[in-house]
């Protein structure tokens, strides 16, 4: 059920409460049940979140839960998608690129032509 929101990544890292879809958050907060996790979702579309207790506004009592190990506000890790057409063909990549200050690194690129 997951694999279609799941990334390796090269080192662990926090999911970014401001980024990750309902899925992934009533996934990895075990207290949380799906309308919450999808109340989440769409109220940061208001207002990003900025620490556990904007979480805990929405969801009382959630903020014992949010590890910062496990939970964060920000992302080093980005998967980046593009597709470009020229007449009749069609190419599609997709990268993961790491952000590190100012440093950005691509850490793989798949890249591939689709069928007209």
């Amino acid at each position: 059920m997951l694999a279609d929101y799941i990334t390796l990544l090269p080192e662990s890292t926090a999911v970014n409460l401001n980024t990750a879809s309902a899925t992934v958050l009533y996934a990895c907060i075990p207290a949380l049940d799906m309308a919450q996790a999808q109340r989440l979702v769409s109220s940061r579309q208001a207002a990003h979140f900025r620490n556990f207790e904007d979480v805990n506004k929405l969801v009382p009592g959630i903020a014992s839960e949010l590890k910062t190990e496990d939970h964060g506000f920000s992302s080093s890790f980005f998967e980046i998608q593009g597709r470009l057409r020229l007449q009749q063909t069609v190419v599609e990549e997709r990268s993961l690129v790491q952000r590190k200050g100012m440093d950005m690194k691509t850490l793989w690129r798949d890249r591939g032509a689709q069928p007209p």
